[in-house]
């Protein structure tokens, strides 16, 4: 019964006593029967096995500890962990609580471009025209006119150049 005797004597009372409960005649008696009860209990795993097995352990544990204090805390350390379910695709999920929601920032909409206004024909004369935002627009025949960067298109009173 090793494994029992190193997490019995893993409690402080035991490592303040430095070990001499373990000793003692009622000690040695509470741990062949906690074997005892182990092995039977190996052999008919039902429910009627695990009462018998649970009070040798108490008992094991006031015995060779020393109080119903440590008993209470050894015996919750030999519990088994509960069992977690996890439901299957076929059986129906239960409800999920809904998730708290948080606020998302909405971001700003990007400013629009600016648009300039379209540059209009002023004055013209035999060799050019001016624009309205202040260029010379040298004349290249009767319909053409010529821009810094090339042939300009004239609309109505409205011109575009290249870019």
């Amino acid at each position: 019964m090793l494994p029992l005797t190193l997490i019995l004597c893993a409690s402080s009372a035991c490592l303040a006593q430095g070990g001499t409960l373990l000793d003692t005649p009622a000690c040695r008696r509470a741990i062949e029967a906690l074997d005892t009860r182990e092995a039977a209990a190996a052999k008919d795993r039902g429910a009627a096995a695990r009462a018998p097995l649970e009070a040798a352990r108490r008992q094991a544990a006031v015995a060779c500890l020393g109080g119903p204090d440590v008993a209470a805390s050894a015996a919750r350390s030999l519990q088994r962990p509960p069992v977690v379910r996890v439901p299957s695709a076929a059986s129906p999920a239960s409800p999920a609580a809904p998730a708290p929601r948080v606020p998302v920032p909405v971001p700003m909409p990007a400013p629009a471009p600016r648009s300039t206004p379209p540059v209009t024909l002023t004055t013209c004369d035999a060799t050019g025209c001016w624009t309205s935002d202040g260029t010379r627009l040298q004349r290249a025949g009767p319909d053409t006119l010529l821009g810094p960067r090339g042939i300009c298109t004239v609309a109505g009173a409205v011109v575009q150049c290249p870019q």
